[in-house]
């Protein structure tokens, strides 16, 4: 079943759009959720959470990429999970290391960026600010080569790991490390030039 035909299934309040959205996409929201949070049982919940998150949005929302949408908003879920279970503790694997590779780079502009749940946006100029250098991310993101923007995005938004990422791309986790350290470098000069400091 085709994505539209899925998202027509849930417009008509039909469960089965439940059902065809776990078989068509339940492995690709899970994945995303494992990588996260590492324990098997809290992605398991944060993946039915995002059905019910779908079933509550549609309608009135009618996504244009359906993978997509449920991957957003699946991360997010497991991003909050993870903030709730690591409440109190340190450390926090490769979500925590993720972040901490970005703080040279993105975290340096004011404590404000979008990839990182947990920021709060306190007014209307703030979230144009945030958006603002997401579009900023996005540019720099999309001129880069499509394997080093693999391997950055799998690290930083999914929270691959480094093996996960050299199967994926086809790299050595030594030379990934040192592109991935290359391309932090670079999207601090990048935010840089556009006035992010």
């Amino acid at each position: 079943m085709d994505d539209q035909s899925i998202i027509d299934l849930y417009w008509k309040r039909d469960q089965e759009a439940v059902r065809e959205t776990e078989r068509q996409y339940g492995r690709y929201c899970h994945t995303i959720s494992l990588r996260i949070l590492r324990v098997p049982e809290d992605a398991d919940e944060c993946v039915n959470d995002t059905w019910l998150r779908a079933w509550q949005a549609m309608p009135p929302e009618r996504p244009r990429r359906l993978a997509v949408w449920l991957g957003r908003i699946t991360r997010n879920l497991s991003l909050n999970r993870l903030e709730a279970n690591q409440a109190g503790k340190r450390g926090g694997g490769e979500v925590t290391l993720s972040f901490e590779e970005l703080e040279q780079s993105i975290g340096a502009v004011e404590g404000k960026h979008p990839l990182q749940k947990g920021v709060r946006v306190e007014s209307a100029l703030d979230r144009i600010e945030a958006r603002e250098l997401a579009v900023e991310i996005s540019a720099f993101l999309l001129s880069l080569p499509r394997r080093k923007r693999m391997a950055f995005v799998g690290r930083y938004y999914y929270f691959a790991t480094l093996d996960e990422i050299a199967e994926t791309t086809g790299l050595s986790k030594r030379h990934l490390s040192v592109i991935l350290y290359r391309i932090r470098q670079n999207l601090m000069i990048h935010l840089q030039e556009r006035g992010y400091t």
